[in-house]
């Protein structure tokens, strides 16, 4: 039996990010880091998701804009 993903959970504010009705995830951003030895983190890997809300309130917040490829 296959599994399928139905519903992501945004880590920030706990909103789900849904299947839609043409089957694709609503948009959304997946952080995955896998840390290196040494580090406070050693060898993890973290896996975070971020609403597209969550998002715009986050880049307001940093010190150094982020660049746009289209």
């Amino acid at each position: 039996m296959e599994k399928y993903v139905t519903t992501i959970i945004c880590n920030l504010c706990e909103k789900s990010i849904n299947i839609n009705k043409l089957g694709y995830l609503d948009d959304y951003l997946k952080i995955e880091k896998r840390w290196g030895f040494g580090s406070d983190f050693d060898n993890e890997v973290h896996a975070i998701n971020i609403c597209e809300d969550c998002y715009k309130k986050f880049i307001k917040n940093l010190k150094v804009s982020y660049n746009i490829n289209n």
